[in-house]
């Protein structure tokens, strides 16, 4: 189930659409893992965060997000290039301090391009 109810899911048929018009995909799953705090002391960086990402999910930016049990976060950002990822990362974590596991994707149409060479 996505954080925030219908953010996570308003997004989610982008996860098979083909890139943005004239954008080459560069596709990362990120995985945040915040730093301890209680809880209750990070409801409102939460409520925050949510406001930060929705324009990113309506720009495609963010193809999806889904919160994980406990804490954190899981994003799959369409960014165009490395630099963007790395300020994308550093707005999220002037919002919610965390450390970030990142990994390259490919999407399917990639992919496929990719194994008929």
């Amino acid at each position: 189930m996505a954080i925030g109810g219908p953010v996570g899911y308003k997004r989610r048929e982008r996860a098979l659409e083909r890139p943005r018009e004239g954008i080459i995909a560069m596709l990362f799953l990120v995985i945040s893992q915040p730093l301890p705090t209680r809880p209750s002391e990070a409801r409102g960086h939460r409520q925050r965060y949510w406001e930060w990402i929705q324009p990113l999910l309506d720009a495609g930016e963010v193809r999806s997000v889904y919160g994980r049990a406990g804490r954190g976060a899981v994003a799959i950002m369409d960014v165009e290039s490395n630099e963007r990822l790395h300020q994308l990362l550093n707005e999220w974590g002037d919002i919610i301090p965390a450390e970030y596991e990142i990994h390259p994707l490919l999407d399917p149409a990639q992919m496929q391009d990719f194994l008929a060479r």
